[in-house]
């Protein structure tokens, strides 16, 4: 009889994202989506489980604070500013997404690039300042360890497999049910340029961990141990 019947293996990462875009590519993709200044990044499924809502709600803070005592606005509007950029498909059962930009009148600040293909998903990687991860579920988290591969400080949800998958050490966390919290973690890593080379630093050491032949060693193992 097997004694442990459940066993954890973890993936990794594509390997596209070990590769560095070329800068054509990267300069294309500012050029398409007219990216003009600094800019968080959010790659994803529009789905409630994201909390993309709670996200754009929480950019909107950070460039307008509710009170200008709490919360310290890295940038500032236009060009020289800050960006929030989404990837992914629109959701028709999820309007609530492009309804909240528009109520915030974020639509300056907002680019929704809708699909994008890998080439350009990865110059997005590249060209963020960090990459934002808000859900309040994930089964695994693979936006972790692409942030980590393309040298991006991850701010991430505390919730589900995130702080497993990342690491305490490795990424500045929140409480995706708390906008409040989720201003102040981004404020805190956007004006601290240290913080950020730490964050990459420790997120390389991290990626270390996963890896495609350690997954199938241990599924092979598993096989040869059941047998």
């Amino acid at each position: 009889q097997v004694k442990n019947k459940t066993s954890v293996i973890y993936e990794s990462v594509a390997d596209e994202f070990l590769v560095k875009p070329s800068k054509e590519n990267l300069e294309n993709t500012k050029k398409k989506f007219n990216l003009n200044c600094d800019f968080l990044l959010y790659t994803g499924v529009w789905r409630d489980h994201k909390n993309v809502v709670g996200l754009i709600k929480a950019f909107g803070n950070l460039l307008n604070p509710p009170c200008q005592e709490d919360f310290k606005a890295p940038l500032t509007r236009g060009v020289g500013g800050l960006q929030l950029v989404i990837t992914g498909r629109e959701d028709p059962f999820y309007p609530e997404v492009k309804e909240t930009v528009k109520a915030l009148k974020l639509e300056n600040d907002v680019v929704f690039t809708g699909l994008v293909p890998e080439e350009e998903l990865l110059s997005l990687y590249h060209l963020c300042k960090a990459y934002v991860f808000p859900s309040f579920y994930e089964g695994f988290g693979l936006p972790v360890l692409e942030a980590f591969a393309c040298d991006k400080p991850l701010i991430c949800s505390d919730k589900s497999s995130l702080l497993e998958i990342a690491g305490k050490d490795n990424a500045v966390f929140f409480n995706p049910y708390d906008i409040n919290d989720i201003v102040e973690k981004m404020s805190i890593v956007l004006n601290d340029e240290l913080l950020q080379e730490k964050l990459i630093e420790n997120g390389q050491k991290r990626l270390k961990d996963f890896s495609w032949r350690k997954m199938a060693d241990l599924i092979f193992d598993i096989y040869k141990n059941t047998q």
